[in-house]
This record gives C-alpha cells, sequence and structure tokens, in this order.
C-alpha cells in the first residue's frame, strides 16, 4: 500500500523529490533530450508551487508608521527558487538514440550506483488487462473507458515479445 501525502510547499515537494522512476523514451529521442524535458517539467512545477508568503516591513516618514510589501522577496526581483542544476538525473542503464524503452533513473539520489553494480535482468513478467482504461491507470482504479481487443491474440503477443526480447539482446551486445 503506497503512502500518499498531500505537499503544501514547493520545498517540501522538493525535498521529497528523492528516488527512483520509469521513464519511457522513445526511438528517434536523445538521452539528453529526455533529460532536458524533464528537467524543464521539475523546475517549472516546483516553482509553480512555490507560494512563499509575502513580506512585508514597516516604514517610518514623518512620524507616521506604515506597512509596505518588501519586493526584494519576489520573484521579479530574486529570480526563480528552483533551476534547472538543481535536479540531479541519472539513468542507470541508458538506451541509444534510436531505441525505445522504458529506461529506470534516479533523481537527486546516488543509489543507482547500487543497481549499476547487479547484473541485467534477464526476464520479464508482465501482467495486465486488455480493454480497460482506468482514471489512475491501475487494476483498482475508476473505470473510464472500454475498447474491443479481439485482434489481440496469443501470436501477435508472442511476436512482440520476440521482437522486444531480440531488440534488447541485439543491444547487449553492441
Amino acid at each position: 500500500m503506497a503512502l500518499v501525502k498531500k505537499l503544501s510547499s514547493g520545498e517540501s515537494l522538493y525535498r521529497n523529490l528523492t528516488g527512483f522512476f520509469c521513464v519511457y523514451k522513445p526511438a528517434g529521442l536523445d538521452l539528453i533530450q529526455v533529460m532536458r524535458d524533464m528537467r524543464f517539467g521539475l523546475v517549472k512545477g516546483t516553482n509553480q508551487s512555490w507560494n512563499e508568503k509575502e513580506h512585508y516591513f514597516v516604514k517610518v516618514e514623518d512620524n507616521q508608521l506604515s506597512i509596505q510589501p518588501d519586493l526584494s522577496s519576489t520573484v521579479q526581483s530574486s529570480g526563480y527558487r528552483y533551476l534547472r542544476k538543481d535536479f540531479q538525473i541519472d539513468f542507470i542503464h541508458p538506451l541509444k538514440e534510436h531505441n525505445s524503452g522504458i529506461i529506470v533513473g534516479t533523481l537527486n539520489s546516488d543509489k543507482g550506483s547500487i543497481l549499476e553494480k547487479k547484473p541485467i535482468l534477464k526476464s520479464y513478467i508482465i501482467t495486465g488487462r486488455l480493454g480497460l482504461l482506468t482514471d489512475d491507470n491501475t487494476a483498482r482504479g475508476n473505470l473510464v473507458d472500454k475498447a474491443t481487443f479481439g485482434h489481440v491474440n496469443r501470436s501477435k503477443m508472442d511476436r512482440l515479445m520476440a521482437t522486444i526480447q531480440a531488440t534488447y539482446q541485439r543491444e547487449l551486445f553492441k
């Protein structure tokens, strides 16, 4: 069971962005471009969620007290809080430009070195239900849409899996 926690500030969001992630890399896209797009999305999201309270200062003029906003704490004067260099992204077993597939990586963490020392996986077990779409892409989510899948049969799935395995093994020996 996953622990779901609501993050209210950009700072708590940034602190909790550590660990492993999986991302799909399409063919024809360079890994550096994938990393650049991920960093851009992370920076944009954390900066939008950063709602620091406005600071005020007391100004005294001619024995009159007035409270005015402190302009040094705004984005226009101090810049964005989080930059692209704040997010450290490492891929464990990267794919080349012409390959597509799932890449495992780490974000703001050095735990990837543990997986790099282990041998590459030899087999995968994939389970799923064809033709069902849920709101959160899990088996227990609310059903959103149904599609027909009568055209999918065992021979087509075996052919697809054999192609994926052949591509994977070919890349291992390059």
